[in-house]
């Protein structure tokens, strides 16, 4: 198997002013091929450090991309430390030097010293060309490995690995493709998603898998080894049998996305209404592509008066049993449906903090409404964590139930 080291370079990401997506996106492009991700390293912009880094990578992997290092400043000193590498020189890309001034002169410009420094590649290396910015990328050639070079601009980098660097690795090294399936999870602690997988023989034994954790949501995703079969759909089918309803669709990232399919298959329409979570869950439903189809509408109302003026949630019902409250949760998700017109709503209220919890309401204290046709119900959640989190997991668990209870709905149906 061919192995593979990815080297990220800026002080930005060692102090954390700059979170490093490059060496993420590089391994998400690479996980479908043959070839095993050693390790991401991260150094600064000494051309010592970014030698000293190659070095090492390349007595443990066949292949090292370095991302960053290319500009025309006093700390892009990739190029140098590749030499300094390799004993090769270096030289001016006259394309790549070509281009940048034809852009500096549109611009009113001229080409510095320092800008030329953009263009400079290892000398004998096969040069990348950068489609989205000025600087190019090279693949420097060491025997049976190679090292690639690219931008740390993430949109260039990523526009060069994918056009540029990947294809060529692909007809270097002739890697085989590995079958992938990934399958998305809700409402599930990852212990018990992976004591559940090691508890299947057909799962455990599919070849290698492993879980990610993004926003609530759990990503199992299970790979062919070399050599062996894979078959996706009998991999599918047991986790379907396993995990249930917790298991979104396949296609589905998010609960919601899960939810607008089922309504557009039932041609039903949903709103929300949003107290603690101002506006998350509308958020959430309307950032997939064709939620205009079913997305009727939200309400974020805050304040207790804004609860009775924009969806009727009677004062007396407020008083009675305060604005964090199952009682005021079902008028809510009502008056959601009542106010847009629609056949399904949900809502929420709640303590999100840091301040404002009691006793019996403590800070996370969540309350649901849930309407579908006629039928309503109401739940209360305690979240863990600060203001945001709390937020998060509410908006999150809200589109997940509302997705288990259409299903649900939606069972009885095919039953009648």
């Amino acid at each position: 198997m061919t192995r593979v080291t990815i080297i990220a370079t800026g002080e930005e990401l060692l102090n954390g002013t700059t979170v490093n997506t490059n060496s993420a996106f590089i391994s998400r492009g690479l996980a479908g091929l043959d070839f095993e991700i050693v390790s991401h390293v991260t150094v600064g912009d000494a051309a010592s450090a970014i030698r000293d880094a190659a070095a090492r990578a390349l007595r443990d992997s066949d292949i090292v991309l370095v991302t960053g290092g290319l500009g025309p400043t006093d700390d892009d000193n990739t190029v140098e430390a590749l030499c300094l590498l390799t004993g090769m020189g270096k030289r001016v890309d006259r394309d790549a030097y070509d281009r940048m001034k034809s852009v500096f002169t549109q611009m009113g410009r001229t080409v510095s010293e320092l800008d030329v420094k953009m263009a400079e590649i290892i000398d004998g290396s096969i040069v990348i060309k950068n489609t989205k910015g000025l600087a190019p990328g090279f693949i420097v050639e060491t025997g049976e490995k190679c090292i690639a070079a690219m931008p740390g601009v993430p949109a260039e980098m990523e526009t060069m690995f994918t056009e540029g660097v990947l294809p060529s690795l692909i007809a270097r090294y002739s890697p085989v493709e590995k079958r992938c399936l990934r399958i998305k999870i809700v409402g599930m602690k990852e212990s018990d998603i992976n004591a559940m997988i090691n508890a299947s023989p057909v799962l455990s034994g599919a070849g290698t898998w492993g879980i990610t954790v993004s926003s609530g949501i759990s990503t199992v995703s299970f790979f062919q080894k070399t050599g062996c079969g894979f078959d996706a759909a009998g991999l599918e089918s047991e986790s379907k049998r396993i995990f249930g309803e917790s298991m979104l669709s396949p296609g589905s990232s998010s609960p919601e996305e899960d939810i607008l399919k089922l309504l557009m298959q039932l041609n039903l329409t949903i709103a929300t209404a949003e107290s603690c979570t101002g506006g998350l869950i509308s958020k959430r439903l309307t950032d997939v592509p064709g939620s205009s189809a079913v997305f009727r509408g939200g309400a974020t109302v805050y304040s207790n008066e804004s609860k009775t003026a924009v969806l009727g949630v009677p004062e007396a019902l407020i008083s009675a049993h305060g604005a964090v409250s199952l009682e005021v949760a079902e008028a809510m998700a009502k008056g959601a449906r009542s106010k847009f017109n629609a056949d399904a709503s949900v809502s929420t209220t709640g303590v999100a903090g840091p301040d404002g919890g009691t006793p019996e309401k403590p800070v996370g204290t969540v309350c649901f409404g849930f309407v579908l046709g006629d039928a309503c119900f109401s739940e209360k959640k305690i979240f863990s964590g600060g203001r945001k989190q709390v937020r998060e997991r509410a908006a999150i668990y809200a589109t997940d139930r509302m997705r288990r209870y259409i299903l649900a709905r939606n069972r009885e149906i095919d039953k009648k």
